[in-house]
C-alpha cells in the first residue's frame, strides 16, 4: 500500500549550493540520496513530498560542506501479505504474468492465475481456461492477492508473489460472471421443489364403524 511516512536525517549540503534556496536544496539532496531506495521498516521511498523543518547548519572544521538535521515528509510502497492490489499485466510468459506493483514487478505464477486447467497461447500471448474459456492478455487489468514477498535492499531484486485464484481475484469480467453464476444457481435452487418428508404421516382412511347383527 501507499502510505505518508515522516522521516528525519542529517544531510550533507556542499558549497556550492550555499548560494540557492536553502529549501530547495534540501529537497533536491533528499531526493538524490533516497528516492528510489528501500527503507528497511517502512519500503521503497517514492519521493520527497515536502521538507517539514531544519536544524541548525553546521561546517566542521576542515571539510567545507555544511550539515543539517532535517524532518520531511515522504510517499512510500509498502507490500503487504494479504493485500488485494489493482495492477496492470506488464509481461506474459510461459510460466506466469508479470504485474505492475507500485515500484515492483510482481509474479503470479501460472498454478496460481485460475481454478482450471490453463492452455498458454504463444503467438497470441495469452492464457485461456480449459472449461471456464477465462482468457488473460498482455496489458489486462486484474485484482490479485499478495502471497509471499522476499525483501531485498533492491527494488529488481526484490521477489513479490501474487494469486488470482481465490474468489473475487482475476478480471472484473470474471468477478461479475462468478457473481452472476452464484445468483442464478440460488435462484434455481430456490424454484426448485422440495421432497415430502419420509417421516411425515400419511393421512389415514376413515374407519367405518359397523352395527351388530340383531
Amino acid at each position: 500500500m501507499f502510505y505518508i511516512v515522516d522521516m528525519a536525517k542529517v544531510i550533507r549540503i556542499p558549497a556550492a549550493s550555499f548560494g540557492n534556496n536553502i529549501k530547495d536544496s534540501v529537497k533536491k539532496i533528499l531526493g538524490n540520496e533516497a528516492e528510489g531506495k528501500i527503507d528497511e521498516k517502512h519500503g521503497v521511498i517514492i519521493c520527497i513530498v515536502d521538507v517539514l523543518n531544519m536544524g541548525e547548519a553546521k561546517v566542521p572544521l576542515g571539510d567545507s560542506a555544511a550539515y543539517i538535521a532535517v524532518n520531511y515528509k515522504t510517499l512510500v510502497f509498502t507490500p503487504e501479505i494479504g493485500a488485494v492490489y489493482e495492477a496492470q499485466i506488464k509481461d506474459l510468459v510461459e510460466f506466469g504474468v508479470f504485474l505492475g506493483l507500485g515500484p515492483f514487478d510482481g509474479l503470479v505464477h501460472v498454478s496460481q492465475l485460475m481454478d482450471d486447467f490453463i492452455n498458454y497461447d504463444a503467438k497470441n500471448r495469452g492464457f485461456i481456461g480449459r472449461d471456464t474459456k477465462l482468457s488473460l492478455s498482455l496489458d489486462d487489468i486484474v485484482f490479485a492477492k499478495l502471497i509471499n514477498c522476499s525483501s531485498s535492499s533492491d527494488v529488481v531484486q526484490t521477489k513479490i508473489g501474487l494469486t488470482m485464484r481465490q474468489k473475487g481475484l482475476g478480471k472484473m469480467d470474471w468477478i461479475l460472471k462468478s457473481k452472476k453464476d452464484g445468483e442464478e444457481g440460488s435462484e434455481d435452487k430456490e424454484k426448485k421443489p422440495k421432497k415430502a418428508s419420509a417421516t411425515a404421516e400419511t393421512e389415514k382412511p376413515a374407519k367405518v364403524s359397523k352395527g351388530k347383527k340383531k
